[in-house]
């Protein structure tokens, strides 16, 4: 096999791209696991990866009419995790998930910041929930976003 061809590129090597990773690996097919940092594990750096994305688009998008954001779910209970070991799932039901909201919120707020007429020319912009707020300065690197966005369309073939 050439090494410049796998059968699944992923990029971040966060829980889900390394879990993503182990599985593909384990049933044969050949995975390229591509991380930016010097070790793996990085949520925040994923989320940071989308963000970057997103002022890209916004940047590309500009004067066309068509607008697009970046949105934090909130700490809503989901299934995520339900496939990890027995304490995990122990520690999520007894735990965690007392401290998480219903979904429907997050569900509400997309519905929001979709169609409601106030939104309709808002773009480049990002919201926990419906609340605008400033991302981390990192994630508002003018160079990585380019660079973020150039490897990703040369990993898709776009």
């Amino acid at each position: 096999m050439n090494q410049n061809s796998y059968d699944v590129i992923i990029v971040g090597a966060g829980m889900a791209g390394l879990t993503s990773a182990a599985y593909l690996s384990k049933e044969g097919h050949s995975v390229l696991l591509l991380e930016k940092d010097a070790s793996c594990g990085g949520y925040g750096a994923s989320k940071t990866a989308q963000l970057l994305t997103v002022w890209e688009i916004h940047e590309q998008l500009k004067d066309t009419g068509v607008t697009i954001n970046a949105m934090h779910p909130g700490d809503v209970k989901t299934n995520i995790g339900q496939n990890n070991g027995l304490f995990y799932r122990l520690f999520s039901k007894y735990f965690i998930s007392l401290l998480l909201k219903d979904p429907k919120i997050s569900g509400e707020a997309i519905y929001y910041l979709v169609v409601d007429h106030t939104m309709k020319d808002v773009s480049g912009k990002f919201f926990h929930l419906t609340i605008e707020e400033t991302p981390a300065k990192h994630a508002l690197d003018k160079d990585n976003q380019k660079k973020i966005f150039t490897i990703s369309k040369e990993l898709t073939g776009l």
